[in-house]
């Protein structure tokens, strides 16, 4: 049973890292290929 649950645990959570680099690291990419407006603004 608690194998079960790790197998379910371990499914899940390569689910969400799928999730995480098809769509979080691009925006985070292309975030950091325009520059942070925040940042710039608060250096100059």
């Amino acid at each position: 049973m608690a194998s079960r649950a790790g197998i379910a645990l371990g499914a899940a959570m390569e689910a969400e890292l799928e999730v995480v680099m098809t769509q979080i690291l691009p925006k985070f990419a292309s975030a950091l290929a325009d520059g942070p407006p925040d940042r710039s603004r608060r250096a100059s």
